[in-house]
């Protein structure tokens, strides 16, 4: 007579440890793709919300609201932030629309430790000052910037930097 041996049911340790590598690979793989998605739609969100709030600002003056002039101070101290103001300058002028940068976004200019203010001229909507620009970078990847530039006659552009 023949012995029938039962296979037991279950999982070696060889396949258990086998399986843990490759959900660690995915994990992996997962999160840094997950960071660097993060970082873009950061760096999406604030361009497009600093694109439009100099536009607001621009057309707040070319409409005359208030009959002064509207700029937007662009701070780059230990709390990195933009603000949308109405007055001569950002010191003394009523303020509106504060924005913290988030972590994951930072200014590369204005320079560290310094400020920009971008002023639109009552009822022309033109800068005073000619052409300036402010540029954002991902601080997941430093080499991700975009450039926003304000031309003399107005006009703002975002463009990616290389």
């Amino acid at each position: 007579m023949r012995l029938i041996q039962k296979k037991s049911k279950g999982f070696t340790f060889t396949e258990v440890m086998l399986a843990l590598m490759v959900l660690g690979v995915v994990f992996v793989l997962g999160s840094s793709s997950w960071r660097d998605y993060r970082a873009t739609t950061d760096m999406d969100a604030v361009t497009i919300d600093v694109v439009d709030t100099l536009r607001r600002a621009q057309e707040n003056a070319k409409t005359g609201e208030g009959f002064i002039t509207w700029g937007v101070h662009f701070d780059n101290g230990l709390t990195q932030f933009y603000q949308l103001f109405a007055g001569a300058e950002w010191s003394g002028a009523a303020k509106y629309a504060y924005v913290s940068l988030p972590s994951s976004v930072r200014f590369e200019s204005p320079p560290q430790a310094s400020t920009l203010d971008i002023l639109f001229d009552v009822h022309t909507g033109y800068r005073a000052l000619g052409d300036t620009s402010v540029v954002l970078y991902s601080t997941a990847n430093p080499a991700v910037k975009k450039k926003i530039s304000v031309a003399k006659e107005g006009t703002v552009t975002l463009e990616a930097v290389k």
